[in-house]
């Protein structure tokens, strides 16, 4: 239903719907799922019903005036953008190209200091940048979420919410992966397991490394957090150390690519067979996760499908104002050789 609603919003559709066996299609969801979406629309006047063999009709809502809004849509990460992985390019690519399609174009602000330290004065100098229609938020911290809700800047949360935030938001649901891959690791016979996470993360890395020891904990497994910083050199001194303890950890799981490739190259280098002696499972996709031996198991977002709901999301939120809006989206699993039976 929100898919539906953001891309009416947006003007993707103009008169009418286009059929339902066409939704079905593009959005990957049954007839009864849409019929029920489509019911919601009904209720709420965004569409009025077409009748049998007919489309349904999109109903004129009021609009904010386009005058008084700008036509760049800024995005604020603490990572430049040669930092981001394949996936979210993608995603970019996808959204620069519906936005403009609405007439805005995307800056990405590289601004790390203002994730360093919460300073509401640069963040209101940064939100008085000109010709500012909305911004898009990308591993925001719950200080910045609070003062863009509290300070009503057309916003969007690429990431999971803290808790007490208003604000729209679209996320991959890690979390779900994180309780997966326990459960997965524990099947294939690990007890001892690790996710590693970095200094500096998200909200919904920190969600994730949490529900995946309680899920390895309830199955009966022991599982820890490894805190390190981003350097692979410094990864590798605390994988040294946690290897050298007993009983040694046998999986390892983290959200970052990258981590989990330098992971799997200290095991090989450490003479530990994968996945005989020990498995990792990278809980997020990149394009070189594809050319390593033995090959990831990892976990999969499209990245164009995300990046086309985060552009009409926010489309949404601009024309017809904010709401709080979760949009969780559910990453696939994709078995890899890092993943087996621990011997």
């Amino acid at each position: 239903m929100e898919i539906l609603r953001s891309g009416i919003a947006a003007g993707r559709w103009k008169t009418q719907m286009p059929s339902e066996a066409e939704l079905c299609r593009e959005l990957h969801v049954s007839r009864v799922t849409l019929r029920r979406a489509i019911e919601q629309l009904v209720h709420t006047n965004w569409i009025t019903p077409g009748g049998r063999g007919r489309h349904h009709r999109i109903r004129k809502k009021t609009q904010k005036s386009r005058s008084a809004q700008g036509t760049i849509i800024r995005a604020l990460s603490p990572y430049s953008l040669s930092d981001m992985g394949s996936v979210h390019h993608v995603m970019i690519d996808t959204m620069i190209e519906l936005l403009g399609s609405s007439n805005y174009r995307f800056e990405y602000e590289h601004r790390p200091a203002m994730y360093a330290r919460h300073s509401p004065d640069e963040l209101k100098r940064m939100c008085s940048l000109p010709d500012t229609a909305a911004w898009i938020l990308y591993y925001s911290t719950p200080a910045m979420q609070r003062w863009f809700a509290g300070n009503e800047f057309p916003c969007m949360v690429i990431g999971r919410p803290h808790e007490d935030s208003e604000l729209p938001c679209i996320f991959p649901d890690l979390a779900a992966a994180g309780r997966h891959a326990a459960g997965l690791f524990y099947q294939r016979g690990h007890r001892e397991m690790v996710y590693l996470i970095a200094e500096f993360t998200s909200i919904n890395d920190r969600l994730t490394s949490k529900e995946f020891v309680q899920e390895a904990q309830r199955l009966g497994a022991n599982a820890q957090i490894l805190t390190h910083d981003r350097d692979p050199l410094a990864l590798t001194r605390k994988l040294e150390t946690l290897l050298a303890s007993r009983p040694r950890p046998t999986a390892f799981f983290s959200t970052c690519p990258e981590h989990c490739l330098t992971t799997l190259c200290y095991l090989l280098s450490s003479k530990l067979r994968v996945p005989a002696d020990a498995s990792v499972i990278s809980g997020w996709e990149d394009e070189f996760l594809h050319y390593a031996h033995p090959q990831f198991a990892y976990y999969r977002v499209d990245g164009a499908k995300f990046g086309n709901r985060a552009a009409m999301l926010l489309l949404d939120v601009i024309q017809h104002g904010a709401t709080r809006r979760a949009m969780p989206i559910l990453p696939e699993f994709m078995p890899g050789g890092t993943l087996g039976r621990v011997e």
